[in-house]
């Protein structure tokens, strides 16, 4: 039997909850206080006021419902069990529904589990089950809209940030993703529009900091985007990628201020890789069965190799031949060194066209030495790029990372470079080959003046940047697609048990970018090998199709 002072003590810190009071809840219920009354529903109010406090609250919650089973315990702990164990917190969240079907923030984290899944439809169904008992909650519209910009819905996900801005419009997060939205609709105008509206409402809001300085880099503002870079570190609670990222850009902003021939050098680089930018939706990796083994049944992280370890020494020459470019020191008329410079971490994929070709069987659908007793591994490139960012700690509805990008492979042929698929006299390919033009004359004199080695070496690596994607017309059939990382973010893992020690980053876990896996033409038993893949995929939720190639391979 409740006493009078516990019901007015009850009743005193749900209305605090309910008022956003949580400091007040927690300074009002003490352990001591706590173990006095004995009481499920104070131990549950306890454990949602830890919980916005961003306080361990797992103890009061558990606690609460072992008193007596009650609705908002249960969704607080599923709250904590979410953190690790996301199918487990479901459970939780349908326990509070079943004791109490109008508990309606179960049926909105629900919604976040089911998005976590990337369950888009089912997430959707819960938030605006939720929104049912309260259309008012702009959180739930703001997640609505960003479950919809997830799948490029950008006309829904702008209806839904519409609403959310109808009932708050003050909320600096909700323009902040109104900006990302523009970003991928590549408005960079109307972006910026509305990181500074976030700006407006929130004057610490680190990650349209971020935002904005990355737009004003592109419009060429150098300034205006290193001081936005300064700011988004100076007001996160914590170092992240973010802040490596942000220090990586500062720093190349300050190499473009410090030198103009640097400048122009970093501006026709950017124009030559935008041209060269690969949009298709999927691309296809070659591998031995071993590796895909090791990807898909072990959940083996993705290995990019850094630059200098690629198999062919020409690689990254050919770029160079055509500049008449040469190292730092390599210009001394009897250079007795060369000065190492460090490379990006190269991903090498080809279009998705050529996922059963006899010639890439040949040359990379190996076993060990057995050519076309391999696989060719589709991925899709939104949910490749996603689960790489996912790896540096990235939500790409939160902040946008401008370097994570796949470009075509050039060709040199007939003294021009071409692009697979591109006719030769298209307006991509003539833009192409001015821009390595402009480049030319740009080293050129750069190179008269003879700026110091420091400077060589940060033009040399910003050369490095497109000099894997440009190889002989020899290589032509490839259609080769890279992914080229510099590496910021990423810890570089050194493997010592090579006879020469190879430097690499890991991408992580790409089982669910899957969509194709063709087996070679030389595979053995690759019905069984079909089988194994199809159901370790399905049992992850990866609906991929498995090919057996039959062509004919000799």
């Amino acid at each position: 039997m409740k006493t009078q002072e516990k019901i007015d003590l009850i009743e005193n810190v749900k209305r605090l909850n309910d008022e956003e009071k949580y400091q007040e809840v927690i300074y009002l219920l003490p352990d001591e206080v706590l173990e006095k009354y004995n009481d499920y529903e104070l131990y549950a109010e306890v454990s949602q006021a830890k919980f916005k406090e961003e306080k361990d609250f797992s103890f009061y919650a558990k606690k609460s419902f072992e008193i007596k089973e009650n609705a908002k315990a249960y969704n607080y702990f599923g709250n904590f069990i979410g953190l690790s164990d996301n199918k487990k917190a479901k459970v939780y969240y349908y326990k509070a529904i079943e004791i109490d079907d109008k508990f309606v923030n179960s049926y909105a984290n629900l919604g976040n589990s089911y998005a976590k899944d990337e369950d888009y439809e089912s997430a959707i169904k819960y938030y605006k089950i939720a929104l049912d008992f309260d259309s008012q909650n702009y959180k739930w519209l703001h997640n609505i809209a960003s479950v919809y910009l997830r799948n490029n819905m950008f006309n829904e996900a702008k209806v839904y940030l519409d609403k959310a801005i109808a009932i708050k419009p003050e909320i600096s997060s909700i323009y902040n993703t109104y900006g990302i939205l523009y970003l991928w609709q590549e408005d960079e105008v109307k972006a910026g529009e509305n990181f500074r509206i976030a700006l407006k409402f929130d004057q610490r809001n680190y990650q349209a900091y971020h935002n904005l300085a990355g737009v004003l880099f592109n419009q060429k503002k150098y300034s205006d985007s290193k001081e936005n870079y300064k700011k988004s570190i100076s007001f996160r609670k914590e170092r992240d990628s973010y802040c490596e990222i942000a220090e990586s850009q500062i720093a190349e902003i300050n190499k473009i201020l410090a030198n103009e021939d640097y400048k122009q050098i970093q501006e026709i680089v950017s124009k030559i890789k935008e041209i060269l930018e690969h949009k298709d939706k999927c691309i296809t990796h070659f591998t031995s069965l071993s590796v895909a083994k090791l990807l898909i049944f072990e959940r083996s992280k993705f290995r990019l190799s850094e630059g200098a370890y690629l198999n062919d020494t020409s690689e990254g020459r050919e770029l160079f031949s055509f500049l008449d470019y040469q190292s730092p020191y390599g210009k001394k008329e009897t250079p007795v060194d060369e000065i190492f410079v460090q490379k990006p971490f190269i991903g090498s994929f080809v279009s998705q066209s050529n996922h059963n070709n006899l010639t890439m069987w040949r040359m990379y659908g190996k076993e060990g030495k057995d050519e076309a007793k391999g696989c060719a591994i589709t991925m899709n490139v939104k949910n490749l790029i996603e689960q790489i960012q996912e790896q540096l700690g990235i939500n790409n509805l939160e902040e946008n990372e401008f370097e994570t990008k796949f470009y075509k492979v050039a060709y040199w042929k007939d003294d021009k470079f071409i692009i697979p698929d591109e006719k030769l006299t298209s307006t991509k390919i003539k833009n192409l080959n001015k821009s390595c033009v402009e480049l030319k004359k740009a080293l050129n004199e750069f190179n008269l003046k003879e700026e110091e080695i420091k400077i060589q070496i940060d033009v040399e690596e910003l050369l490095f940047e497109i000099a894997f994607l440009f190889k002989g017309i020899e290589y032509q059939y490839e259609h080769e697609v890279r992914l080229v990382q510099k590496g910021v973010g990423f810890e570089k893992t050194i493997d010592k048990n090579s006879m020469i020690p190879r430097v690499y980053i890991e991408l992580g876990d790409v089982s669910r970018t899957i969509e194709k896996i063709t087996l070679g033409p030389k595979v053995e038993r690759a019905d069984e090998w079909a089988s194994a893949f199809h159901y370790e995929l399905k049992n992850k939720d990866v609906r991929a199709e498995i090919h057996i190639s039959r062509q004919p391979f000799k």
